[in-house]
């Protein structure tokens, strides 16, 4: 079965469309959270905060987020957005060593990802949601951390 894909309508010039394509307004500029992505969607820091957004809209009361680390080994000159080519060098920055080896990449601003973060935690505890950290060790300490096995025992 095909999967259900998301991505902005700004790149449907290289992505394929397909029945189970959603197109979304991703916007950038001042950093907001969209309540409602149907309308448009922020697009800052990292995709996790797009998603953020999506599984909002699609109602989840209760969002776990694994394999977060937040931290980038990169050259500390390196700027948000700055073009990094990663050559045969493994990647050391995802969960496998082959992500991005032999592409090109953006780097990473791990201070605007938090900024992200901790905004869309403010928005999910305003309407009475929760978004947990759920990732063993990491650098992502804006939201609120529980074990995965013991928030994948909590029923709503």
């Amino acid at each position: 079965a095909s999967q259900w894909r998301a991505h902005p309508v700004w790149m449907s010039h290289v992505l394929a469309d397909s029945d189970r394509t959603i197109w979304l307004n991703a916007q950038n500029g001042p950093l907001f959270f969209s309540r409602d992505v149907t309308v448009h969607v922020a697009w800052h820091a990292t995709v996790s905060f797009m998603w953020l957004q999506l599984l909002y809209t699609a109602g989840y009361r209760r969002v776990l987020m694994a394999g977060f680390d937040n931290s980038y080994t990169q050259a500390a000159s390196a700027r948000e957005g700055d073009v990094i080519d990663q050559g045969a060098e493994a990647d050391a920055n995802h969960f496998d060593p082959g992500y991005f080896q032999g592409k090109r990449w953006q780097a990473a601003d791990t201070s605007h990802m938090e900024a992200t973060y901790m905004l869309a935690r403010k928005i999910y505890e305003e309407d009475g949601r929760t978004l947990l950290n759920c990732t063993h060790g990491g650098a992502l300490e804006v939201l609120p951390r529980q074990p995965l096995e013991e928030a994948l025992q909590h029923r709503m």
